[in-house]
């Protein structure tokens, strides 16, 4: 049996083309004018639960490099993160209620994105 991971191939999607999608129902996909992209190393994305009077959330964090500077005007932008996993299907940091805060890092030859979100419910990898 082959593992599932995380592929090398992601999306920036802006909200407004997916957002009345998710709070219809419809399952996650990437809409044409999301931003693709190929990172140069391995994506990373964690989640960990948290537990408060309100019962149990889950703080989700995505990151990538890539070579690609355009990327930079995403910085400062929220926008759904839809990764690829290396049995093609997708999972999306972000919901019908929102999205997370996308930061671009510059570097010498490439830019670090990351995202952080809080969930009701955790990805399912």
């Amino acid at each position: 049996m082959q593992k599932i991971a995380i592929s090398h191939r992601f999306h920036i999607i802006p909200q407004d083309l997916l957002k009345d999608y998710l709070q219809r129902g419809i399952l996650p996909f990437v809409p044409e004018g999301s931003h693709d992209v190929s990172a140069l190393g391995q994506v990373t994305f964690s989640q960990e639960p948290d537990t408060d009077d309100h019962g149990v959330s889950w703080n989700q964090s995505f990151a990538a490099t890539s070579d690609d500077r355009s990327l930079s005007r995403w910085n400062g932008a929220r926008a759904y993160i839809a990764f690829h996993m290396t049995d093609g299907s997708i999972r999306l940091v972000g919901n019908g209620y929102g999205c997370p805060l996308i930061t671009v890092t510059p570097h010498a030859g490439a830019v670090r994105i990351s995202a952080k979100f809080q969930a009701f419910e955790p990805v399912l990898l």
